[in-house]
C-alpha cells in the first residue's frame, strides 16, 4: 500500500488501521504522522525532497522500526539526526529519447563519484512528487497489486495536505483572532492556477496544473505498463481527483474488503514472494518486517573506509580557497573530482555568454570572486557533516 498525504487520507485511516496488518505499507514523507497518529506504522518511508525542512515530517517520531527509502538528494542532515532501522539509497533516473532512438541517462550530480566509493546505486523513475518515485518503488519490490491512499492530486476539501501533516503542526502556532487555518489554507490555495478536473464520485474538483502533471504520469505509467509488466492499481480514496487506470473501491460501500484473498497484494513470482504473498494474505505481515529488519541488522555500525577520500577532496577545496582560486588551478581540481565543478558552473556560463563584453582581466577577476564565495559557502556547509 502506498500512502500520500493528501486530504482525503484522513477519511481512509480508520479503514487502513482496520486491515493494515494486511499489507506491506511504504509511507510518503509528509504522510507519516498523520498515520502514526492513527496507530498505523508503515513499514518504510519514502524521501525525495531535499530541503532540511524534510525533518519535521519525523520530529519526535519513533523510526527505530521502520526503514527509510531516500533519493541521494536528500538533505546530509536527515541521516545525522534520524535514526530508523536502515537506509536505502537511489536516484533518479533521467532519460533523454534521441530522434534516431537511442537514450542518454542525466545522472544526479555526485552519483559517479558515490558510486566509486559505495558501488552501484539503483535507480529510481519519478514523475517529480514522492508518491510517483514511491510507485516505481514498490513495482521493484515485486508488488503487481498496489492499493494507495491519499493520492488525491487535487485541493479535495479546498485543502492540500491531511490534517495532522507537520503544515498543520505549524499553522497552529500562526492561528489568531483574526487569523483561521481556513483563512491559511485558502491563501496558500489561491496563490496557485485552479482548474476544475474530474472527481472519482462523478463530480468535478479544484485542481492546478502542477497536480494535473503527477495525475498525468500515473495514468501514463499505469497505461505503458499494461503490455509490459502489468500493476493492478487500486484507489482507496472516496474523494479527489479520478485517475484513470485506478479501481476506485470504496466508493459505492466505504467498508469494502481488501481483495487480499484472490488477488494478494505481492504476485508470487519465485518461492520466497509467494511465502511473502501467503503471509500478508493470512492477516499478519509480523514475519514480513522482522525479515525487513534483519537486512539492517548491523547498518548502525559506520563505515570508516571512505573518510580519507572526503577528507582529500575537503582538503583539495581548502587550498583552492586560499590559494589564489584562478581557473587554472580549479581545472586541476575539476579534473580530479568532476562533480565539484557545480560548484562554479554558473559563472563559467556567465563569462561564456559574455566574453565578447569581458576583458579577460575582467573575467578573471568575476571567476575568482564566484569560486571564493561559492567554496566557502560550501566548505561551511559540509563542515557540519564531515
Amino acid at each position: 500500500m502506498l500512502i500520500s498525504a493528501g486530504p482525503g487520507l484522513t477519511e481512509s485511516l480508520d479503514w487502513i488501521a482496520r486491515y493494515q496488518h494486511q499489507f506491506f505499507i511504504l509511507a510518503c514523507d509528509t504522510a507519516l504522522k498523520p498515520l502514526l497518529r492513527a496507530g498505523i506504522r508503515p513499514h518504510g518511508i519514502h524521501i525525495l525532497d531535499a530541503q532540511k525542512q524534510t525533518l519535521l515530517h519525523f520530529l519526535n517520531e519513533d523510526l527505530s522500526d521502520m526503514v527509510i527509502f531516500a533519493d541521494l538528494v536528500c538533505h546530509p542532515a536527515l541521516p545525522l539526526h534520524l535514526a530508523p532501522a536502515g537506509w536505502v539509497f537511489s536516484s533518479t533516473a533521467r532519460l533523454i529519447y534521441r530522434p534516431d532512438g537511442s537514450t542518454e541517462e542525466l545522472k544526479t550530480p555526485g552519483t559517479d563519484l558515490l558510486e566509486s566509493m559505495c558501488g552501484a546505486q539503483g535507480k529510481l523513475q519519478s514523475g517529480g512528487s514522492v508518491a510517483t518515485s514511491a510507485f516505481d518503488l514498490l513495482r521493484f519490490l515485486g508488488f503487481r497489486t498496489i492499493y494507495f491512499a491519499g493520492q488525491d492530486l487535487a485541493w479535495t476539501f479546498r485543502q492540500l495536505h491531511a490534517l495532522n501533516t507537520h503544515h498543520y503542526e505549524r499553522w497552529n502556532f500562526m492561528v489568531s483572532r483574526t487569523l483561521s487555518l481556513e483563512t491559511i489554507n485558502e491563501r496558500v490555495m489561491q496563490k496557485r492556477d485552479l482548474v476544475p478536473v474530474p472527481s472519482v464520485d462523478g463530480k468535478s474538483i479544484p485542481g492546478d496544473f502542477i497536480l494535473s502533471l503527477y495525475r498525468s504520469w500515473f495514468e501514463q505509467s499505469i497505461e505503458s505498463l499494461k503490455h509490459e509488466d502489468p500493476v493492478k492499481c487500486i484507489n482507496l480514496s472516496r474523494s479527489g481527483s479520478q485517475i484513470e487506470g485506478m479501481q476506485n473501491l470504496r466508493i459505492e460501500n466505504p467498508d469494502a474488503l481488501p481483495e487480499m484473498a484472490k488477488n494478494p497484494a505481492m504476485t508470487a513470482t519465485d518461492s520466497t514472494s509467494a511465502a511473502n504473498a501467503s503471509r500478508v494474505t493470512n492477516g499478519t505481515n509480523a514475519e514480513l518486517r522482522t525479515e525487513l529488519l534483519e537486512a539492517f541488522k548491523d547498518a548502525r555500525k559506520r563505515d570508516e573506509s571512505n573518510t580519507p577520500l572526503l577528507q582529500s577532496i575537503y582538503q583539495s577545496l581548502l587550498d583552492l580557497l586560499y590559494g589564489e582560486a584562478t581557473a587554472t588551478e580549479a581545472e586541476v581540481v575539476w579534473q580530479r573530482y568532476p562533480e565539484l565543478r557545480a560548484l562554479i558552473r554558473r559563472t563559467e556560463v556567465y563569462i561564456s555568454r559574455n566574453q565578447e563584453k569581458l576583458s579577460e582581466e575582467r573575467a578573471s577577476s568575476v571567476y575568482r570572486t564566484n569560486l571564493k564565495k561559492s567554496l566557502t559557502q560550501f566548505l561551511r556547509f559540509i563542515n557540519r557533516y564531515i
